[in-house]
């Protein structure tokens, strides 16, 4: 899962699991093998519009969930509120389609649910990254990290970077990400500690 966003005009590092993804700490387990358990079957798409309001109950339930773990009533509530209102409908609309995520949903055709998403932008940072509440345990970040980071090497990047929550960092940590520096981040007048975090992929690979 991502952290919160340093202020109102920086849109970036909304996320990680949140941040995310979002995205936990079981999902690290997952990856070691002690508990793997991936069900149902899952497939990763391109963003496409018309995804929007089903992205932001993925971040909705994340944050409310698994960031619960770590973060006051208050925070989870600055981070993402319980009522959107049509401006902020509107920017999540803007922002979904600025950073056009890669989606995970459950492989049930066009009907499938939603139940991740990250971003991958031009110069390597991670944007959001969210797993659904529901789905914590199942393998779903450990797919979509796996993909990013398949993804970026297509692209002949060198260094994966992203603003992680203390929710994902570990999870992060888990795929060698390593951290450059922590900050504090104001949302709404909640203070949250975001980590400057970033995966060197040629060290990785070798």
């Amino acid at each position: 899962m991502k952290a919160p966003p340093a202020g109102p005009s920086r849109l970036r590092a909304d996320s990680s699991f949140v941040d995310g993804a979002k995205v936990d700490r079981v999902d690290r387990v997952d990856r070691t093998g002690e508990a793997n358990s991936i069900e149902p079957a899952l497939r990763i798409r391109a963003f496409e519009e018309g995804d929007e309001q089903r992205l932001h109950a993925v971040f909705h339930s994340s944050i409310h969930t698994h960031a619960a773990r770590d973060h006051s009533p208050e925070q989870l509530v600055a981070w993402s509120p319980m009522v959107v209102d049509a401006t902020l409908a509107a920017r999540w609309v803007e922002r979904m389609r600025a950073i056009r995520p890669f989606v995970v949903e459950t492989d049930g055709g066009a009907g499938g649910t939603i139940v991740g998403y990250a971003d991958l932008q031009p110069d390597g940072y991670i944007d959001h990254f969210f797993v659904s509440g529901g789905f914590g345990g199942r393998g779903v970040g450990t797919r979509l990290m796996t993909h990013l980071i398949d993804q970026a090497r297509l692209r002949r990047l060198a260094l994966l970077t992203s603003d992680v929550s203390t929710t994902a960092r570990g999870f992060f940590a888990g795929f060698g990400f390593e951290i450059v520096e922590r900050q504090i981040v104001v949302q709404r007048g909640a203070r949250f500690t975001s980590t400057r975090m970033r995966l060197d992929l040629d060290a990785a690979h070798g």
